[in-house]
């Protein structure tokens, strides 16, 4: 199903000027030490499964679907919730980390019928906050690359706590036959300011689809917080860490997951709350909007990893990486 051209940007949807106070990023130290609370408690499982918190060593970490144990040379390990494969990272001083993370378009439709997209996009940050504690405990990366990385990751949750709201909003709806254009009308709450769900889910994903290895371009078109997110990652590639290639690509792989994810919740959200498509093909009411995405995202097969895990693992340095 192609995905429609939305027009010049969030005016078409009547949005105001002022529709979410986003505050603007005054630098990245500051967006790296505001990690926002997003996961609270939520009554369906779907949620539930993909909340949680991560603590990798003791450092700075997002909220999301990770659990991390202590990062004290002994390693340390995110949960492992379905839809995920167990990637081993060993630093230079011999500490490790366990990661999980999805490997195949498969396994993120698993992870994300079990967990939400929002509760998938906080769990893939979470790796991120991971490895960036370990190495900045162990000493393997410099302060400045730190922050930049964190910001990233940072940009990376506030996107799963728009998912949230949207799924959580849907999911209200039951297995109501309640018209989607109808729910696009209904409003909510997000960053103290009242706005529609359709104009919440034109916060993330792209104006045209930005699937299919164009995620993070960064003349994608995205719409507010994706391009953020992309010009986040564009910074990062600067920056010393992502030299080794083990560290690039991982975060690459991650980051390209979250534009992916963040697109295709947009796509089918937009596409069946404007009504714009008629049959099958069009999500006739709240729950078939979240079956849908869960479905499409299936589909995505060039998000399987092309690095992480070459030939079961590699070194880079004194960087190892394992498939486990």
């Amino acid at each position: 199903m192609a995905k429609r051209t939305k027009g010049q940007g969030v005016g078409e949807y009547g949005v105001a000027g002022a529709v979410i106070a986003v505050a603007a990023v005054a630098s990245v130290t500051l967006l790296s030490n505001n990690f926002s609370e997003l996961m609270t408690d939520v009554s369906d499982q779907r949620y539930a499964n993909g909340a949680g918190g991560n603590n990798a060593g003791g450092g700075a970490g997002g909220p999301g679907g990770g659990n991390a144990g202590a990062g004290n040379g002994g390693g340390a390990s995110m949960n492992a919730p379905a839809g995920t494969s167990q990637v081993q990272l060993t630093l230079a001083n011999g500490q490790t980390m366990n990661l999980a993370v999805p490997m195949t378009a498969a396994q993120l439709q698993t992870m994300v019928e079990t967990s939400g997209v929002n509760g998938t996009t906080s769990h893939l940050m979470a790796n991120l906050d991971m490895v960036i504690a370990q190495m900045e405990s162990a000493g393997e990366i410099t302060p400045a690359d730190a922050n930049m990385l964190k910001a990233l990751s940072n940009q990376g949750h506030r996107m799963a706590s728009i998912e949230k709201v949207l799924e959580q909003n849907l999911s209200s709806y039951g297995n109501s036959q309640v018209n989607p254009v109808q729910v696009g009308q209904s409003m909510v709450t997000f960053d103290g300011q009242q706005i529609s769900i359709l104009d919440l889910a034109t916060q993330v994903g792209c104006r045209m689809s930005c699937v299919g290895g164009n995620e993070l371009n960064p003349n994608n078109n995205a719409w507010p917080e994706t391009a953020k997110f992309v010009d986040l990652f564009q910074q990062a590639k600067g920056t010393s860490v992502m030299t080794n290639p083990v560290v690039n690509t991982l975060v690459t792989q991650l980051s390209t997951q979250i534009v992916s994810l963040s697109d295709t919740m947009e796509s089918m959200y937009s596409w069946a709350m404007n009504g714009v498509h008629s049959g099958s093909n069009l999500p006739q009411n709240p729950a078939q909007i979240i079956s849908k995405t869960t479905t499409k995202i299936g589909t995505q097969t060039h998000l399987n990893s092309q690095g992480i895990c070459q030939a079961g693992g590699s070194t880079t340095g004194a960087m190892q990486t394992q498939c486990i």
